[in-house]
């Protein structure tokens, strides 16, 4: 990436790499798995990845400061908090947000409500590179097969990832409503079979068998788990900048009831009141009057003051380890 290309556009080192190179790593990964899943497009080779992403950049730099057009690299929605799980280590906190002591009750985003912050969404964004559905557990939500129509009809979504912990298998309905969609939407079935406790409750084989009876792809994928340690005290700037940048979490924008934060973490910690929306970094899709300029600001930070209250990752543990 030349060096002048930054520099006339007179923004910040942070929004080139949270925006432009994510907007470009996002945008060839959706392009390999349309070719993969559904053969639409052409198969870009892996091994040349910085010279598609170096490209890439380029036109994300000329789609934002000649054609104007704000995209997303990646969003998720939370669907809902009801999971038939409860993680010792779950990056969306849903053990401590359905515990007694917390004030979120049972979450399920409607579709109402769904509608009217893509509408919010569009008045500033072109498109969603990389959308997702998770909570929770999406599956336990029973019209998700209507939000999937929803999302693809706002026309800034082509393709729909639906995260799964592979414990639930869709009723009929649930998995014909789906079934309509299967040229733009996949499953990913998050594998926590390395965890003998889980054992009884995984239903891999019958999800799978499911999915391939209706022609609907997926891949199972294995990540690591690691404990969270939140921070015993304020961190001073350098180190939590250090924390953001390394965060793999930071990536996973997702929008909770109308509101927008940096990953699931900081989502629930608002919901909960932990913390306020402005340290959250929250942007409220229903009231935000300048939604393009917020999203900007957004891209551009280093590190938000949610940050302070969490150190990172420790050791790897057992996925799925139950509270």
């Amino acid at each position: 990436m030349e060096e002048n290309s930054i520099l006339h556009l007179s923004i910040s080192q942070e929004f080139m790499r949270r925006f432009f190179y994510e907007n470009a790593e996002r945008r060839m990964a959706v392009e390999l798995y349309e070719f993969l899943f559904w053969r639409r497009g052409k198969f870009l080779r892996p091994t040349e990845k910085t010279k598609i992403i170096n490209r890439y950049v380029e036109e994300e730099i000329d789609n934002f400061s000649i054609q104007k057009l704000l995209n997303i690299p990646r969003l998720q929605f939370f669907l809902t908090n009801a999971c038939t799980l409860r993680c010792r280590e779950c990056n969306a906190l849903i053990p401590d947000m359905l515990s007694g002591s917390s004030s979120v009750k049972q979450y399920f985003l409607s579709e109402d409500d769904f509608r009217r912050d893509l509408d919010f969404l569009k008045t500033a964004v072109s498109s969603i590179r990389h959308f997702i559905f998770l909570g929770g557990e999406p599956l336990l939500h029973r019209n998700i097969h209507n939000l999937i129509s929803i999302a693809l009809q706002s026309g800034i979504i082509s393709t729909i990832e639906i995260v799964t912990n592979g414990t639930v298998v869709p009723q009929k309905d649930t998995i014909e409503g789906i079934r309509k969609y299967k040229e733009h939407v996949f499953f990913r079935i998050s594998d926590y079979s390395a965890n003998p406790e889980l054992a009884a409750i995984l239903r891999h084989a019958e999800l799978e068998f499911l999915l391939k009876k209706y022609g609907i792809r997926y891949q199972k994928t294995f990540m690591p788990w690691f404990r969270m340690h939140p921070a015993q005290v304020p961190q001073n700037d350098n180190v939590v900048r250090s924390v953001f940048r390394d965060c793999y979490m930071a990536r996973c924008v997702q929008v909770f009831d109308g509101k927008l934060a940096i990953c699931p973490k900081a989502s629930a910690m608002a919901a909960m009141g932990h913390c306020s929306p402005e340290k959250c970094g929250i942007i409220d899709l229903r009231h935000e009057q300048s939604l393009r300029d917020a999203l900007i600001h957004f891209y551009e930070q280093d590190f938000f003051e949610v940050c302070r209250m969490c150190k990172g990752y420790g050791e790897e543990v057992l996925p799925g380890e139950q509270v």
